[in-house]
């Protein structure tokens, strides 16, 4: 199971692992939790943080999101 990792000041690279490219993390925010992720922004110079309602969060705190279920092969039904 995941852990909660505070945010650092700066982008780290495990925090761009963690939240960039796609990848959405858990994040906690003065007693809020919502998925976010990282992206960089040009205009800005730096990476944001960013979530479905483009609310522009400042979570303290980001776990990982657990891996989605694996689906398994349909078994054939048994002809009776």
């Amino acid at each position: 199971m995941s852990e909660w990792k505070k945010v650092p000041a700066e982008a780290t690279q495990e925090l761009l692992a963690d939240a960039s490219k796609g990848k959405q993390v858990l994040a906690y925010e003065g007693g809020s939790f919502y998925n976010a992720w990282l992206e960089f922004d040009e205009y800005d110079g730096g990476w944001l943080w960013m979530d479905e309602r483009d609310s522009e969060p400042n979570p303290s705190h980001y776990m990982l999101l657990p891996d989605p279920p694996i689906r398994l092969p349909r078994r054939a039904s048994r002809a009776r």
